[in-house]
């Protein structure tokens, strides 16, 4: 069965959408939210930026809100209609979504996610309804959002909204690692293209070449600027290549020790060899009952292929070829952002998945 062209497009602004909230700087940069108290009461709390977190709630609201083409739940309900085999994992992420909403927003708040997160959206961001009627249960307001912040404290408020962002969105990055992308990329290959080249209305970098030849320079502030160390910068991006990130936690090195072997290693081998491991490759390696330290599978979105690895108690690392290649491709391409400015995310397109 082919898909409708109505949806092919529904499944491309879905992607369009994630990959947008995905390299907002909210999910990207290092929050560090944290407080403390003092005698059982709130003493201090600390957030990120507030025009991140402003900013990544546009992409979110549209993947968040029942009714918008990008609707989580939608999309999964289309993903199934044509993956009979992804019916398992959707009913997961289903479920892990609906915790969220029905859940208490935070030991703090005990209102439901879904609530805390809808009372911010149309209270105080997207709208402020005050002409609107309040007879329907899941109306809000201005008042209400004053009787809320009375209620809990606006710290503790705010730290739930934000918690519960920060949940959904990874929530929704999931389902387009999984789903979205290999669904998608199967009706390419099959000749089915959206009727719109998948890209951000508003740019993602400061300065882009549009196709036309001219060049738009968006002038930041340095007042909204994010001061970095190296190591702070490298895993921070990091963050973007899920692969790596999982390998290098196999390597038992130190934050500083794995920065300082990355920046002299020259591969993935090297870097493996750096670490004190033995690298062999094996697409069908079955290792010795309690050899294992550690084994996990990987997908290459790129790819849409299925890796695996294992390391040993004595020091080994065994991974297929599937897998050297993405640990390969990901490792120049973090190496790239680490070492050159001009190609971080703020000074690049952050397109992630861009199709011509």
């Amino acid at each position: 069965m082919a898909p409708s062209q109505l949806e092919i497009d529904l499944l491309a602004v879905f992607i369009e959408t994630a990959e947008e909230l995905r390299h907002e700087p909210f999910f990207d940069l290092y929050e560090n939210t944290r407080y403390s108290t003092q005698d059982k009461k709130l003493y201090v709390i600390e957030f990120g930026d507030r025009f991140h977190f402003r900013s990544a709630l546009i992409p979110f609201r549209r993947m968040w809100r029942n009714g918008e083409d990008s609707y989580y739940a939608d999309i999964l309900d289309l993903i199934v209609k044509y993956e009979p085999n992804a019916i398992g994992a959707a009913a997961s992420f289903r479920d892990r979504h609906k915790q969220l909403e029905t859940a208490p927003a935070s030991s703090h708040v005990a209102s439901p996610g879904k609530e805390v997160v809808d009372s911010w959206l149309y209270s105080v961001f997207v709208h402020t309804n005050l002409k609107r009627s309040r007879t329907r249960a899941e109306g809000y307001d201005r008042r209400v959002f004053e009787e809320n912040v009375r209620k809990f404290g606006h710290a503790w408020y705010e730290y739930a909204f934000r918690e519960t962002v920060r949940s959904a969105g990874w929530l929704y990055f999931n389902i387009l690692d999984w789903l979205a992308l290999p669904l998608f990329e199967h009706w390419r290959a099959a000749k089915s293209e959206p009727s719109f080249q998948i890209s951000y209305a508003f740019g993602t970098a400061k300065r882009e070449k549009m196709p036309d030849g001219t060049v738009i320079i968006r002038r930041s502030s340095s007042l909204y600027g994010v001061d970095e160390t190296l190591i702070q910068k490298f895993f921070r991006l990091l963050r973007r290549f899920r692969n790596l990130k999982d390998i290098f936690k196999s390597l038992r090195m130190s934050d500083e020790e794995l920065l300082k072997c990355f920046i002299q290693a020259r591969s993935i081998r090297e870097l493996i060899k750096a670490a004190g491991f033995e690298f062999h490759l094996a697409d069908y390696y079955k290792p010795k009952d309690g050899d294992v330290y550690e084994t996990a599978t990987l997908h290459d979105s790129v790819t849409n292929e299925f890796g695996s690895y294992c390391s040993t108690r004595d020091w080994l690392i065994i991974a297929s070829k599937g897998t050297l290649r993405s640990w390969s491709r990901q490792f120049r391409q973090l190496k790239a952002l680490l070492v050159d400015a001009r190609d971080d995310a703020d000074a690049r397109p952050r397109g992630g998945i861009v199709y011509s």
